[in-house]
């Protein structure tokens, strides 16, 4: 019986929480997901911008990589 009272008390909650939601303008929804869509920009554009740099390191590295191995030859 304890059981069934506490998952009606979950259903409870989440019925109050979606009418609550619903109280919600489109207006505030509009606004919020254009928020939650520039982020989503913005942290594609810093993973593009960070993969870019990484690439135009690779000759660096290899070039000292290159340089390590000459010295450590001779």
């Amino acid at each position: 019986m304890e059981m069934a009272m506490i998952g009606l008390g979950k259903i409870w909650f989440v019925a109050k929480a979606v009418s609550s939601l619903r109280l919600i303008s489109k207006r505030t929804w509009l606004i919020l997901g254009a928020v939650a869509l520039g982020l989503l920009v913005l942290l594609a554009w810093a993973g593009i911008v960070l993969l870019s740099w990484l690439w135009d390191q690779v000759p660096l590295v290899l070039d000292i990589g290159k340089r390590l191995m000459g010295e450590a030859t001779t």
